[in-house]
């Protein structure tokens, strides 16, 4: 699973107050989320759901 890479690895340096640790896993879960992680296209129903579209609606 994608998350036994990236998201369990923080978690336990988090449970065992492995601050440094923490900050390392971090900054290679960056890393690897850049690299690895995709953008996928909004669902219809969620199209008008983007940060800008809301902003454009408050001030509409």
């Amino acid at each position: 699973m994608n998350a036994d890479i990236w998201f369990i690895p923080l978690i336990q340096a988090i449970a065992d107050r492995e601050y440094l640790a923490f900050k390392e896993r971090l900054e290679w879960a960056y890393i690897y989320l850049q690299k690895n992680a995709l953008s996928t296209k909004q669902r219809k129903s969620k199209y008008n759901n983007s940060l800008s579209d809301i902003y454009a609606h408050f001030n509409a």
